[in-house]
């Protein structure tokens, strides 16, 4: 049976594991001067205890949040008599707060540790580096947390609500095409089929009037498959500027500033297809993974090639495994004659993409 310490959750990572080393100095003075077998195994319950409650502490939120971190401060205050390095328990405590949905309730949990280890200090005259430690530090650590945390649920936020606004687009599209497909062949078609239906009473006793009923069919037929290439190639024609403009929205409700330099080119529908495919993954990847403020998105054409340049400053992932959306990328590219490279840009990432002027395919 697996146990499982943390959520899944991409904002916690395994952090939780690196902030135990600061139990150290709990654990420290026991062997700096060692105490009696009976406050051995009090001290070793102590660490029992306060590993279970942190680790259940990403589990919980609200009221079951608080109980559990004012545990973790109780076990400095059983501690604090006996061991200076208890005050590293009024710190983790602190810093609990950070799985509050609200960030005064984590400044309110910071306040009453402070409280308690003032409280705790005079009661047992504790030496001032006990003071010290349970009071400023609980401060000093547990306010970067509480302001790392809300920026994690800001952007978790932004990324949702971004995901509903590519979902809604998406629906709408969805929805306008089958209005203007629905246009083009509804009318044509019920037409079409009135019209077959005529022909088949006519062609005994009006094989002339039958005749022309079917040209009619014919005219209407190809008339209305024209109508939709038009249509179809209306849709692709937009898609690359649509995925440009799309991508200034999400860049810059994301904080990041983009710089575009985009040549005016004609491009066919399958060449506009592969690269605002593209882009839609590049900028994906940016706001989700890359943590950049700067983008820069170059389209410009050379003698037989056409090239595009999306380029962060972001932390880079070219050691990530690839994905389905960078392989479905390369597949593509691919399979029209291009060439797709990941660089590094020292920081962040340089996706360059070079197709022909000239598709085969």
């Amino acid at each position: 049976m697996r146990i499982q310490l943390l959520p899944d959750n991409p904002e916690i990572g395994k952090s939780p594991y690196f902030w135990l080393i600061y139990l150290g100095y709990f654990i420290v003075p026991l062997f700096i001067r060692p105490p009696t077998l009976y406050k051995s195994c009090i001290a070793i319950a102590i660490v029992v205890v306060f590993l279970a409650l942190n680790f259940r502490g990403y589990w919980l939120t609200g009221a079951a949040l608080w109980r559990n971190a004012l545990m973790i401060t109780a076990l400095g205050v059983i501690a604090a008599p006996s061991n200076f390095g208890a005050s590293v328990f009024f710190v983790y405590s602190a810093c609990s707060g950070g799985g509050f949905g609200r960030t005064r309730e984590g400044i309110a949990l910071i306040a009453v540790n402070v409280m308690l280890a003032i409280l705790t200090t005079f009661t047992f005259h504790l030496r001032i580096d006990f003071w010290l430690s349970a009071i400023i530090f609980p401060i000093v650590v547990g306010g970067p947390v509480l302001y790392f945390s809300e920026i994690g649920r800001a952007r978790s936020h932004l990324l949702r609500k971004q995901e509903e606004v590519e979902h809604m687009t998406k629906i709408a599209e969805r929805e306008r095409i089958a209005r203007d497909l629905h246009d083009v062949l509804g009318h044509t078609l019920s037409m079409i089929t009135l019209k077959s239906e005529l022909a088949q009473k006519l062609i005994r006793r009006d094989p002339t009037a039958a005749e022309r009923e079917m040209h009619e069919v014919e005219v209407a037929a190809r008339e209305t498959l024209q109508q939709v290439r038009e249509a179809i190639t209306g849709y692709r024609s937009t898609g690359w500027i649509f995925e440009l403009a799309q991508a200034q929205k999400i860049l810059s409700t994301s904080g990041v500033a983009l710089d575009v330099d985009v040549e005016p080119l004609s491009l066919s529908p399958q060449m506009e297809n592969v690269l605002s495919l593209v882009l839609r993954e590049a900028v994906t990847n940016i706001v989700r993974h890359a943590h950049a403020s700067r983008c820069r998105i170059m389209l410009h054409q050379g003698q037989d090639t056409i090239y595009l340049n999306i380029e962060d400053n972001g932390v880079g992932v070219l050691a990530a495994p690839a994905g389905n959306g960078l392989k479905g990328m390369r597949e593509r590219v691919e399979f029209i004659g291009g060439k797709l490279s990941l660089l590094s840009a020292q920081p962040g990432l340089r996706i360059t993409l070079s197709l022909p002027r000239q598709i085969t395919t």
